[in-house]
This record gives structure tokens, sequence and C-alpha cells, in this order.
């Protein structure tokens, strides 16, 4: 895995090197220079290198694409085009881009540089992606039934001392959680994939049992990436214990769009709609009331890491 870590980090820097050639060095285009001199695939190649260097991936995206179209023989572009678009994570079209690049019109350094490229395109670009997760963890409760901290309390306007077990109780546990995902690349242009996630909980408590939980779930949809966009559709179902009772049956529908912004920042938003259905058991004889269909709305933006 360092290995691997190691070559992709060296293809990006060659590629990164490799752009850097398109122009002299030292030159500072702006979008004026373009308006300039529009079809000048060198102009428009420094101007890109620019956009990359204040992170503006997606603009350089757009500036090189043009200029890719307009002029296929210049191979510098290209080979800019292909490093950008893997830098967006649109592993499918930066393939093409370069495998589309006449070797002959690159240098030999740049020659190498393309076919790291293409090889970690490929080594990304495989058809099953799976991972297991396995988490470990542990809590304290100073109060895990949730009895007042006075001990007393009202019934029917009645005062009265909680005793024995009613009284606070504190408690430990601990938690195993094993989390199996698998994606499948469906072959097509934008990327569409197949995929899955399995995951099983378990929450034990050392003393207030009726507080013991075991949970299991599955979710199957499918993912799309195109360019600057990636969205998830599927649908998912959870079943859940609470003392040993089945408790809980929730399932649902859930879509995801996510939204690149640049290099560093994504924004996204998930929509969900779900079924709970609570079963009455010793520990909650009154759990089908909270049965219901749930809708959740939510978004955000975030960074992450390259």
């Amino acid at each position: 895995m360092e290995r691997a870590t190691e070559s992709s980090r060296e293809a990006v820097g060659a590629a990164a090197r490799s752009e850097q050639r398109a122009v002299p060095e030292g030159a500072t285009v702006t979008y004026q220079d373009v308006l300039k001199n529009p079809d000048d695939p060198r102009v428009n190649a420094a101007y890109a290198r620019a956009q990359i260097k204040a992170g503006d991936l997606l603009g350089a995206s757009t500036t090189l694409e043009r200029i890719v179209l307009t002029h296929p023989e210049a191979a510098d572009a290209q080979l800019l085009y292909g490093f950008v678009l893997y830098r967006l994570d649109d592993a499918v079209t930066a393939r093409t881009v370069l495998t589309a690049i006449d070797p002959t019109r690159l240098a030999p350094a740049q020659r190498t540089e393309r076919e790291q490229l293409l090889t970690q395109i490929d080594s990304r670009s495989r058809s099953l992606h799976q991972s297991f997760t396995l988490s470990l963890g542990g809590h304290h409760d100073s109060n895990r039934n949730a009895a007042p901290d006075d001990g007393n309390v009202l019934v029917a306007d009645t005062p009265g001392a909680l005793q024995g077990e009613a009284r606070v109780r504190k408690d430990w546990g601990y938690i195993v959680q094993g989390i199996y995902d698998a994606d499948y690349d469906l072959g097509t242009d934008p990327k569409t994939s197949v995929f899955t996630t399995l995951n099983l909980m378990r929450d034990k408590q050392m003393d207030v049992g009726n507080y013991n939980t075991v949970s299991g779930g599955a979710e199957i949809g499918l993912r799309r990436q195109d360019g600057p966009w990636r969205w998830q559709a599927g649908v998912f179902i959870t079943q859940m214990t609470l003392y040993g009772d089945y408790f809980l049956n929730d399932y649902g529908i859930e879509f995801k769009p996510v939204r690149k912004l640049d290099a560093n920042w994504e924004a996204f938003g998930e929509f969900r709609v779900e079924r709970q259905a609570f079963h009455d058991i010793v520990a909650d004889p009154t759990g089908n009331e909270n049965s219901g269909y749930t809708p959740t709305l939510s978004g955000c933006e975030k960074a992450l890491a390259w």
C-alpha cells in the first residue's frame, strides 16, 4: 500500500512538472491574455496552470477541454488535461484523454509521466473494490437508567423515593462494530457502479442488561460519477434487538448528490425517507406508539484530503 501511494505521488508530480513545461518558465497569464489569444494552446495551457495553482481545478478543466477540442495536436495540453481530470476523480475521461495522445509528440520524460498516470488510473479502475472495518470501543455512564439524581419521583402528584434498581445506577459497557463495503464498477462512461454495505453492531452493558442492543443492517444501490458531480441512490434496512427482544425494524430509501467545488472542498446533500416500526417488548411495552415515517434532509460542505 505504501509503494502504491508513493507511485501515485510520483505520477501526479510528474504530470505537474509536464504542464509547467507547456509554457516558458516565469510566464504569467491572465484571463485577459486568453481573450487576446483565445486559440493559442500555449497561452491557454499557461492560464490553466495559473488556475491549478489557485486551486481552481474545475476552471482549469474547462480551459483545457476547449483547447484540446480545437487543437488535438497540442499533446502538452492533453497531458495536462488528463492530469486535471485525474485530480477531479474523473478517471474514465482522464484515461480516454491520455490514451488519445500521440506518444511521438511527447518528450521521453513526458511519455513516462503519461504511462505512470495511466497505471494509476488502471489501478483505481478495478471492477470490484472491497473493504472491511472493525471498530472496538467502551463507554461509561454515571446514570445509565436515567433516574432522578435526588432519588425521588412524583407519581399521580404523590412524591416517593426510588428503591432498589430504580435508583441511579452507574454502568459501563463495550461496543463492537463490523462494516463491509463493496463497490462494483459496471464499466460505463460516465462511471456507474453498484454498491452494498453490511453492518453489525453489539452494545453490551455490564450491569444494566436491559439496555443491551444488537443491530444489523444492509444497503444496496447505484453510484454515478460524472465530472464534478457524484450521486448515489439506494434502499436500506436495519433491525435491532433490545435486551434480546426484537425491537425495531427500520427501512427506506436514500438519495445523496455530491458536487466537487475544487481540489479541497465538496458540497453534498442527503435525503432519506424511512419507516420505523417499533415493537412492544418487556423493556418498552409502549414501543409501537413511536412507529411511523421519518423524512430527513441534510446538507454539508466539507474538506477533502488528497
